[in-house]
């Protein structure tokens, strides 16, 4: 093979690779969202059911409820929910009103928030032992009886909560 065959070898070798990669990058570019599959895609259950959401803490804490704020904002932007209304979800100053408004007011094809799911023993250590392992018997359970928690001191209406307290919303974060 002479130098000039080598060198036009060569040459045709790159045009063909940079042409590769062009495709490459328009296909890349224009493909919609909607086809590349992400792993924080909403997905069913492998039974075809909705998954069933459990909130559990220790007690009331500020940071706490911001921290559940921002996983709402994010299962909104992530297509696990819809209808959140930002201002209202400002509005709340403790996870309790969240989780009421998540099992109430937002739609999900994906995940429920049963009120009877959510734990918060309100800093009491006996009650927090006590439901702690209610909560986990009751997840792994598959939580087939929603109504034993009736009366009881899981019961959602006797946290004690302190509706007082405020706490810095989620746009103070920045």
């Amino acid at each position: 093979m002479s130098n000039r065959a080598g060198k036009e070898y060569w040459l045709n070798i790159a045009a063909v690779i940079v042409l590769i990669l062009i495709a490459a990058a328009i296909i890349f570019v224009i493909t919609p969202d909607y086809i590349i599959k992400r792993p924080s895609d909403p997905v069913m259950k492998p039974d075809g059911t909705k998954w069933r959401i459990a909130c559990y803490e220790g007690g009331e804490y500020p940071e706490y409820t911001e921290t559940l704020k921002y996983l709402v904002l994010e299962l909104e932007a992530n297509g696990w929910i819809s209808g959140v209304s930002g201002k209202r979800l400002d509005s709340f100053i403790n996870s309790s009103e969240i989780w009421d408004y998540l099992g109430t007011d937002v739609k999900s094809d994906y995940l429920e928030f049963p009120p009877e799911l959510f734990w918060s023993p309100g800093w009491d250590v006996s009650a927090r032992t006590s439901d702690s392992g209610e909560a986990l018997s009751e997840m792994k359970a598959g939580c087939r009886d929603r109504y034993r928690h009736s009366g009881s001191r899981c019961s959602r209406n006797n946290y004690g909560i302190n509706r007082s307290r405020g706490f810095r919303s989620h746009q103070q974060y920045g």
